[in-house]
């Protein structure tokens, strides 16, 4: 099978935003996957992240997946 890696969360300080940073630590953690042998590395970010989004499409990604994603509430 494909070695993928999914990069979960990507975060920056608030003073470190809008400087390249986030975008920095993606394609570093992107060429770090190609050195191990990953074929396929992916992140998620909600629609209404404008910021994430913008960053990962600068990136320009080999595809753009409209996922659907399942969360429940555990209730007490």
């Amino acid at each position: 099978g494909s070695k993928d890696l999914f990069i979960d969360e990507v975060d920056t300080l608030d003073q470190y935003r809008k400087r390249g940073v986030a975008t920095a630590m993606v394609e570093k953690m992107i060429k770090i996957a190609g050195s191990l042998g990953i074929e396929e590395v992916w992140v998620e970010a909600e629609k209404d992240n404008l910021a994430a989004n913008k960053t990962y499409q600068k990136l320009c990604p080999t595809e753009i997946v409209k996922a659907i994603n399942y969360s429940y509430k555990i209730k007490q």
